[in-house]
């Protein structure tokens, strides 16, 4: 299905962001993200609705925008109610809608950091580019379980998980579900050992 789609030039200053809107962006990832919009521009439109006056997508972009001084932005305007507003904001935002890596992200995250090294670690190519069971190939080694002997009370267990980069999707929302109980301490890394 095929919708007629209004894109226009919009100030940024006109763009309210949702006061509902269930994204953050970190520090560092803003900083990626400029980075990128530096580097190539912002080649994916801001979504904004006309009837409320609010971003629908791109709250970030526009966050980066900002922070490089820029003063406006290609916009696609939509006219939605309340309910599929936030609705077109969630499955703007989906991980589950977005698919996951294949293997191949190994190759290219590796030819991108051969070609240019500082794009790849500006844009925060480093977590894709891991050497774990499963990432080349190799469909997971067996894991070796050891039972350890115990000598003091155990305050907390440590688990170490590697998970193939191209699977981590798989995965993700079951870590940072663990990760919100205040209990826990979860790191979640990528690196090369």
């Amino acid at each position: 299905m095929t919708k007629d789609l209004e894109v226009t030039q919009m100030r940024l200053a006109d763009l309210n962001p949702h006061p509902q809107n269930p994204r953050k962006i970190s520090d560092l990832a803003l900083s990626r993200l400029q980075k990128s919009v530096e580097r190539f521009g912002l080649v994916e439109p801001i979504v904004y609705n006309k009837r409320s006056g609010c971003i629908v997508g791109g709250h970030q972009r526009v966050k980066a925008l900002k922070q490089l001084g820029e003063k406006a932005a290609t916009v696609v305007v939509v006219d939605l109610d309340e309910t599929d507003e936030k609705a077109l904001n969630l499955a703007l935002n989906n991980p589950g809608m977005m698919g996951e890596f294949t293997e191949s992200i190994d190759s290219i995250a590796a030819e991108i950091r051969e070609h240019d090294a500082r794009m790849f670690s500006d844009f925060g190519f480093d977590r894709f580019a891991v050497d774990l069971p499963g990432a080349d190939g190799d469909n997971g080694k067996e894991l070796e379980m050891k039972e350890l002997e115990v000598v003091v009370p155990v305050q907390r267990a440590w688990i170490l998980i590697g998970i193939p980069i191209a699977r981590y999707g798989e995965f993700e929302a079951a870590l940072r579900q663990i990760g919100n109980d205040p209990e826990v301490f979860l790191e979640m890394t990528a690196n090369n050992g």
